[in-house]
């Protein structure tokens, strides 16, 4: 979907979700079972699971907060229910143990992972085109965005982020690299 000037892009959650689909139909499998087979197990977040699959697991989780009320909310499907990766983060939840075992890998903390090769994959732009109007330069990359950044009085570094604002679910995750993490 082209906005104005040339190769400048809106981010689409339904781009990602339509083709996680994909990828799933193509394998005979459904998204849930490709994420755990291929992701989540690698990771060792076996405590992860898609929202519509919790059962009695749910009374585990941390609950939502509703910042208007300073209430905490119920566990509930966020998003669209058309695909189940178009829910808010793919319709997951997790453990606060399992997101920092997610959030170690990503830092690249985790010797010897099966999907360290992944990263420089997932956290480089994967395209020069930036992630929406204005786009404040950042790029897409395949599951991040990216943006230089040159404060005044420092040397350039770069932001590795993503978030999400879809009714009933937000995020926001951002890593910087530092020479003491």
């Amino acid at each position: 979907f082209e906005v104005g000037k040339k190769g400048e892009y809106l981010y689409s959650n339904l781009g990602f979700a339509l083709l996680a689909q994909a990828v799933a139909t193509s394998q005979s499998q459904d998204f849930h079972t490709l994420l755990h087979q291929n992701i989540l197990s690698a990771l060792n977040m076996h405590d992860t699971v898609m929202v519509r699959l919790l059962g009695p697991r749910i009374s585990g989780l941390p609950m939502g907060y509703d910042l208007a009320t300073g209430s905490p909310v119920p566990v509930k499907t966020a998003g669209a229910s058309g695909f189940p990766a178009m829910g808010g983060a793919g319709a997951i939840v997790s453990t606060p143990k399992d997101m920092m075992r997610w959030l170690r890998w990503n830092m690249g903390l985790r010797a010897e992972d099966p999907l360290n090769d992944l990263l420089p994959a997932l956290q480089t732009p994967s395209t020069r085109t930036t992630t929406g109007p204005g786009g404040k330069g950042s790029e897409l990359g395949l599951s991040w965005f990216i943006a230089k950044q040159s404060p005044p009085r420092s040397p350039a570094y770069e932001l590795v982020w993503k978030d999400c604002l879809i009714p009933g679910f937000s995020s926001f995750i951002c890593l910087s690299s530092s020479e003491s993490p």
